[in-house]
């Protein structure tokens, strides 16, 4: 903290260090007191729009400034090693997770794996302080200016972009988030609080650096040491280091911080697989046929056709595109009206629907959900699953081959919510294709128009009283035909509850 105050960092003054533990147990230094404000709640409360910007805009600031600071000529060069910081990091966040494991988290485990296997390249070395967010700063009571950065208990040297994952962590979180209130279902532009992506932005234009292609990797390795952390208090508690009411809400919040970090996996995930060179659109661009195979191909090899030779009457003979850019013109149309509107509106609204599954109202059918699906029905996106050969005359459906709605379907795929917006969920969508192929016209009407229209939600039952049926063996349920159908059996644990 001396040689950050000597770089100019606003920092407390260090007044000594005692490192004798006898004194009070533990090594200690003393700091001068400094008067001022700390903000715990993330939207800033009773601020004018104008001045939450400022502080936003001082707290970037602020990190540039500590990330510029020449460690060498401060005397920090031994400060910590130089190289590797995430991997040793990603290490010990698991190892402190495996340590206060108390029962699956299945997210964790997944992270645990992912991690590991998606480290990115670190670019720049720089003090980093650890813990870097908004209630860790000390503010000037009548300026929107930083009198001083507090708790550096986890700074050393390593990668920047870290401390600006962590000062971006509140944009995620639900304002009911009892560590740190967040920002997610807020009225950013009515705040004045610029977003993740613009504080983001905002930070590369001062550094002078490119934004970073794999800044949900960074997201998602922030809450997953958030969540570690959480998981250390619980399991404390079983051993009488914290308060049982505390483990038990810390408990709670591991599971939830996990499952937000492995949103962000899974984002991060979607990009990496447009990245590789097989996704990316060629100079030649290929297509596989999924039609008869020529008598002079080898069984189990493609057959790969030059883009030229692709016309719109390939399409209804199923040839499966692969990547976008060699869709057909009617298919393509709707794959970049779809686009433009999870951009728009899915992803925009997914800080709101992920803070609308925290709340008390997560068993209700979310507003925003309803809202946005009113919007695609009228933009002409909706029903897109339904294949053309079940749906010829597209009567129900978008027209688009199972070969072409794949591309829509990933697309859809990068958002948990997006399926349900666009009426492509399952089990819906499988329901509604079996009853426009073998349904009766009185079916038709009493259940797959209302299905079709959003208005009614269907469901399988599968589980049984008496068993699992991961072995189709166990069933009890039967099926005789004579002449009709009697159906006999007992299900129960249907799917779609929550909308049923």
């Amino acid at each position: 903290m001396k040689a950050l105050a000597g770089a100019g960092i606003p920092v407390p003054k260090v007044l000594d260090l005692c490192e004798d533990s006898r004194v009070i147990g533990t090594p200690f230094y003393l700091m001068e007191y400094c008067p001022g404000l700390i903000y715990k709640d993330s939207s800033l409360p009773g601020l004018e729009p104008s001045q939450r910007r400022a502080i936003y805009a001082a707290m970037n600031r602020v990190l540039c400034k500590l990330h510029s600071v020449d460690f060498k000529a401060a005397g920090l060069e031994d400060y910590g090693k130089h190289g590797d910081y995430i991997p040793r990091q990603v290490q010990t966040w698991i190892k402190q997770y495996r340590a206060s494991e108390t029962s699956t988290i299945p997210a964790m485990e997944r992270l645990i794996e992912w991690l590991p296997l998606h480290l990115p390249r670190q670019q720049k070395l720089t003090v980093v302080h650890g813990d870097f967010r908004l209630d860790n700063l000390l503010f000037h009571p009548e300026k929107n200016e930083v009198l001083a950065v507090l708790d550096w208990e986890l700074s050393t040297l390593g990668d920047p972009l870290v401390d600006v994952a962590h000062s971006c962590m509140a944009h995620y979180l639900p304002s009911s988030f009892p560590i740190l209130p967040g920002l997610s279902g807020c009225d950013l532009t009515q705040l004045g609080i610029p977003a993740a992506e613009e504080y983001f932005r905002t930070y590369c234009l001062h550094m002078g650096i490119p934004p970073a292609e794999n800044w949900n990797f960074y997201m998602a390795f922030s809450f997953f040491g958030m969540a570690a952390v959480l998981q250390g208090v619980y399991k404390g508690s079983l051993t009488g280091q914290a308060s049982s009411a505390t483990a038990e809400q810390s408990r709670k919040l591991s599971g939830f911080l996990s499952d937000l970090a492995w949103e962000f996996a899974v984002k991060e995930g979607f990009r990496i697989f447009k990245e590789t060179p097989d996704t990316k659109p060629l100079t030649r661009s290929y297509h596989t046929w999924a039609g008869p195979r020529s008598l002079l191909s080898t069984p189990g090899t493609r057959r790969c056709t030059p883009l030229r030779e692709f016309s719109s009457a390939h399409a209804s003979k199923g040839a499966l595109a692969l990547s976008p850019e060699g869709l057909s013109p009617p298919a393509r149309e709707p794959y970049q009206q779809l686009k433009q509107f999870m951009e728009q509106n899915v992803y925009p609204a997914e800080p709101e629907l992920q803070s609308h599954q925290a709340s008390s109202e997560r068993w209700t059918p979310s507003p925003l959900v309803e809202d946005l699906k009113e919007k695609a029905k009228a933009e002409g996106l909706w029903n897109l699953f339904l294949p053309l050969e079940t749906d010829p005359e597209r009567k129900y459906g978008a027209g688009l081959t199972n070969v072409e709605y794949v591309h829509l379907c990933e697309l859809m795929g990068t958002s948990l919510y997006a399926p349900e917006i666009f009426n492509c969920s399952a089990p819906d969508t499988g329901n509604m294709e079996l009853l426009v192929r073998y349904g009766t016209e009185e079916q038709k009407a009493r259940w797959l128009v209302p299905l079709l229209e959003g208005r009614a939600h269907s469901c399988f039952a599968m589980k049984e009283p008496q068993g699992a049926l991961s072995d189709a063996t166990n069933t009890e349920s039967s099926i005789r035909e004579d002449g009709f159908y009697v159906i006999n059996g007992h299900k129960w644990w249907i799917s779609e509850n929550l909308l049923l």
